[in-house]
């Protein structure tokens, strides 16, 4: 075969394989299974603050410098806000200009702890409340491996606690105890929820002690809630919760 006719099919070849255009409703498409061969935008990276100030003061040097037309705030969860861009003209995509995340050490509920690694646990995350108190008390002041169970509901658990020096008294334990664990961003003030107590025996040594959430995730959408009327009274854009 010539060199010339080679390099005519190849030609042709290379042709073949190239993706054709065409026009579909006006937007230019792909042969090939009709893919999008627009150009699509660029969306850079969001800018990443770790407290809900930080997100507001950026907010308001946009709206300073720029105007904040299309901008609104989402707030996605207890621990993710995001600020959204304007939608792109052709494709309508939003790019997301910042997103505030604090994820604050959580308390280990649903696990039995020791009495002194419960009560740091208590203190260094949670609030105060009369529950926390009475509780902290009574972790505190355990005295004895065995752990009874009130015969009248189930629940209600009786520990031998330290009352003085030198006596010893039976401490009931009622449930549930309203705590208020620091579960979101330091500006919102945590939500108080219900939570079981429960105390289990161990051989020579005193009893574990574990929390168990028990508000079926209430807490999670009234913090939602809060943050986002703590953003509505810093902001001038939409605020979506």
């Amino acid at each position: 075969m010539e060199t010339g006719v080679v390099l005519e099919i190849a030609s042709l070849a290379r042709q073949a394989a190239e993706p054709k255009v065409v026009d579909v409703d006006g937007f230019p498409r792909t042969r090939d299974e009709l893919k999008d061969a627009r150009q699509k935008p660029y969306l850079p990276d969001p800018i990443k603050v770790a407290t809900l100030t930080g997100l507001a003061d950026y907010v308001q040097k946009i709206a300073d410098q720029d105007g904040a037309g299309g901008l609104f705030v989402q707030v996605v969860s207890p621990t993710n806000v995001r600020l959204i861009g304007p939608a792109d003209e052709t494709f309508r995509a939003r790019a997301g200009w910042a997103t505030a995340t604090h994820e604050p050490k959580a308390f280990p509920f649903g696990q039995h702890l020791d009495p002194e690694t419960f009560v740091i646990s208590l203190l260094s995350l949670m609030a105060t409340t009369p529950d926390r108190e009475r509780i902290l008390a009574m972790a505190g002041n355990l005295v004895d491996e065995n752990v009874k169970t009130s015969q009248d509901d189930g629940v209600t658990q009786i520990v031998a606690t330290k009352v003085g020096v030198a006596r010893m008294g039976d401490a009931p334990v009622k449930n549930p105890v309203h705590l208020k664990p620091f579960r979101s961003f330091p500006e919102i003030p945590p939500v108080e929820s219900p939570f079981l107590i429960r105390f289990r025996s161990q051989k020579d040594q005193l009893p574990a002690v574990a929390l168990f959430e028990c508000d079926g995730g209430k807490w999670s959408t009234a913090t939602t809630a809060a943050i986002a009327e703590w953003l509505r009274g810093k902001l001038t854009i939409p605020v979506l919760a």
